[in-house]
């Protein structure tokens, strides 16, 4: 809450312009003089707003958990018969970086990937060529949030923390972007967007039009917590007939800093001086709306949310429901909502995973296509998704 300080009428110190919590801005990638990387928001904190979210709404939360775990089914198959392919996949490090990094298969990698894509629309690797360049010695996964695109679109830099930049070991460290060229360093990064109708310099996740309705979520949580924490009393307004001096006014605007806007507010008092003529008086502010209309927008909000990440149905696969959550659909509309979602949602990543790791590994000379072992909702399914599997994922 930002309070500013303005002059009354009678020229007595007064605090009474109070600027409540914002949603957070659309972001800029605007090179700024002197960078040599593009920030990510005006504040450069946007992955962690993004992330920040998780914690904001349940239904959120649940429907990122559940596509993660749709998307990630039961892993990449493993390839069987191709060397190359095998040692690939198993990405183990080649002597000259074996003790830089530890095995990590391609199955491990994949999940991080796949998390980050869900969560905010880009994943990036950081790929390492063998010396002669006739192979790709080993492949790490990079998070995302640690990722900034270099200002000449050259490569990227990567830091833990972009709030301590002129602290080691924070000190951000470019790498040139992934590139077949023999003349480029060794280790390369490779950043990747989501497929999106947006074409920018840094992906947002697909459910970025959403973020007013996932904080409303928590607001909604908040205000409700607060209400029960103050016994429902609606918030009160305390007036007294006296104006403290400067000094006790200062004291006063110290106490309302440590106020913060929005919902968080239900059921405290706000105390105002110099108003009023027969001593202290208290003030109901009574809610403008009825519990029936917090269910409203509580349902609006859910159905929003939904509709941004593209759930179908009733979102039971993602755990969500209506009424009194006690009963689900039938099985046939579990199993018809799950399919509508694959189709949507689940099938196309996939394939877009497939396609990226089989665009490095075709760079690193190794012949194999890559697909998933889909997740199945019901034992039952696995024999026919297992034939289909060819047909869905393209390859």
């Amino acid at each position: 809450m930002d309070i500013r300080n303005i002059q009354n009428m009678t020229e007595k110190k007064k605090y009474d312009v109070i600027k409540f919590n914002s949603i957070y801005d659309e972001p800029d990638f605007k090179i700024k003089r002197g960078k040599e990387w593009v920030d990510f928001g005006a504040k450069n904190d946007c992955p962690e707003y993004i992330l920040s979210l998780l914690d904001q709404s349940a239904t959120h939360s649940g429907i990122i958990k559940g596509k993660i775990d749709f998307i990630i089914g039961n892993g990449l198959v493993v390839p069987t018969g191709n060397t190359k392919a095998e040692a690939f996949f198993a990405n183990v490090p080649s002597n000259e970086t074996a003790s830089v990094l530890m095995p990590t298969n391609l199955n491990v990698i994949m999940q991080k990937f796949v998390r980050d894509l869900v969560v905010f629309g880009a994943g990036a690797f950081n790929i390492r060529w063998r010396r002669d360049r006739k192979g790709i010695s080993d492949i790490s996964y990079v998070d995302v949030v640690k990722y900034r695109v270099d200002s000449d679109n050259e490569g990227g830099w990567i830091s833990d923390d972009w709030k301590q930049l002129r602290k080691e070991p924070f000190i951000p460290k470019f790498h040139p972007a992934f590139t077949l060229d023999k003349g480029v360093d060794g280790s390369q990064l490779f950043y990747v967007q989501e497929p999106s109708a947006r074409n920018q310099i840094y992906a947002l996740p697909s459910y970025w039009s959403a973020r007013e309705y996932i904080e409303t979520d928590q607001e909604l949580i908040t205000f409700d917590l607060n209400r029960l924490r103050n016994q429902f009393f609606a918030s009160t307004i305390i007036s007294f007939p006296d104006t403290p001096t400067p000094e006790e006014q200062d004291r006063l605007y110290d106490q309302l800093k440590n106020f913060y806007g929005g919902t968080s507010n239900s059921g405290k008092a706000a105390i105002l001086f110099g108003v009023g003529e027969n001593g202290m008086k208290f003030d109901k502010f009574e809610a403008a709306r009825s519990p029936e209309d917090f269910e409203l927008i509580q349902s609006n909000v859910d159905k929003k949310i939904k509709v941004a990440h593209r759930v179908t149905g009733r979102g039971e696969i993602f755990g969500l429901s209506t009424g009194d959550g006690t009963t689900f659909g039938s099985k046939d509309d579990l199993k018809n909502e799950f399919e509508a979602f694959n189709k949507l949602v689940v099938r196309p990543t996939q394939k877009f995973v497939c396609d990226v790791f089989n665009q490095i590994a075709a760079a690193g000379g190794v012949e194999w296509t890559f697909e998933f072992d889909p997740f199945v909702l019901f034992e039952d399914d696995v024999q026919q998704n297992n034939s289909n599997t060819t047909d869905q994922n393209g390859v």
